[in-house]
């Protein structure tokens, strides 16, 4: 079930916690009842993300905003698959692995796909700035994650060492996890830009943002040589 060790470890990413989390409960049920597994929710979850970033870049308002939703969603069926994994005690390495890579999708796409929808929409700046903010949000983000990933994989016994260890870094960890995760406040604050039709300064924030969260990844991995 949902342990307090996974109550508590959930609590530094707000928007999981307190939107994604409380939905999945109906929507595992459901799951459990049409006799789905984890890793089929999962691979539901990527499609979500695919479809969202596809109606994002090329649909009109309405399904812009129904694609923008499916990325909300996206982050709701990830509950939902460690909801069945724990209920039903199918935990699997595969299962694992295909979950980070709907977070790599997601990561992936939202930028991107904000990216282009900016270059679509008439802005500030020229229309390729904002392909190219979002790009960047991509590239710096994934490149942040691949650093730490191997990281761990080349020095596991020095993991802890770019880990939060006092409350100053706890508190900088936690404001990362909800600034710069793609689970965090970019998706209702990107929800929020596409009813506005702004979603230039989502790719502009977050390559600001992204970009930060790659040199801090680089300077706490790097000091470790």
């Amino acid at each position: 079930g949902y342990t307090d060790k996974k109550r508590n470890s959930e609590k530094i990413d707000l928007w999981l916690y307190y939107f994604a989390r409380p939905l999945s409960w109906p929507f595992t049920w459901l799951s459990i009842k049409l006799g789905l597994s984890a890793t089929a929710v999962t691979y539901i979850s990527i499609l979500a993300v695919i479809s969202g970033a596809i109606s994002v870049m090329f649909g009109n308002y309405a399904v812009q905003i129904v694609g923008i939703a499916l990325f909300n969603m996206w982050i709701i069926l990830d509950c939902v698959d460690g909801n069945i994994a724990r209920y039903k005690k199918t935990f699997s390495q595969y299962g694992e692995f295909i979950d980070a890579v709907g977070g790599y999708f997601a990561t992936t796409f939202l930028f991107s796909s904000l990216g282009y929808l900016a270059y679509r929409i008439p802005g500030t700046l020229k229309p390729e700035y904002y392909l190219i903010a979002g790009g960047w949000a991509t590239i710096s983000s994934l490149f942040s994650r691949l650093l730490y990933q191997k990281f761990k994989n080349v020095f596991t016994d020095s993991t802890t060492a770019i880990k939060p260890r006092d409350n100053t870094s706890s508190i900088f960890m936690m404001i990362a996890q909800n600034i710069g995760a793609a689970s965090g406040i970019v998706l209702p604050a990107s929800l929020i830009a596409v009813i506005l039709q702004k979603p230039h300064y989502i790719v502009l924030i977050w390559a600001g943002i992204n970009s930060t969260m790659l040199l801090y990844t680089f300077y706490k991995t790097l000091k470790r040589r």
